[in-house]
């Protein structure tokens, strides 16, 4: 499943005042981070991304992301677990003068429930059981 969110961060945002979005993702594997900056940047908006209050992008919590006309594609092979599925995109921008709208996406492979093996089989007993009975089968 891919999502994206866009963030718009205002001229003269301070790190101390970054502005934050939320994006909901389901539980999975988190296989991909992109972050699009558009031309006009010049390296001076700031991106970060959190899970859980944990810094997922990038490694040292006291930076960021910068760009300008380039999209960055980050692979992961992550869990995300249910509970966990709030991501916070976090962003300062340091131009004077222009606002920059920043767009980041996320591609979370959604996981499915698996039976354990021995409910599994259970499970398909019961099955077979009902379907002979139906039938008439094996009386």
């Amino acid at each position: 499943m891919y999502k994206q969110k866009r963030l718009t961060i205002p001229a003269n945002t301070s790190k101390d005042q970054a502005v934050e979005e939320t994006l909901e993702v389901v539980p999975g594997t988190l296989k991909l981070i992109t972050v699009e900056f558009p031309a006009g940047c010049h390296d001076l908006v700031y991106i970060q991304v959190l899970q859980s209050n944990n810094i997922i992008v990038p490694d040292d919590a006291s930076e960021g992301i910068v760009g300008n006309d380039i999209t960055l594609p980050i692979e992961f092979n992550d869990p995300i677990d249910t509970g966990k599925t709030k991501i916070v995109i976090r962003g300062w921008n340091f131009d004077d003068t222009y606002p920059h709208t920043i767009t980041v996406g996320m591609n979370v492979l959604k996981e499915y429930a698996k039976p354990k093996d021995e409910e599994y089989l259970k499970q398909l007993s019961d099955q077979i059981k009902a379907l002979s009975q139906f039938l008439g089968v094996g009386k």
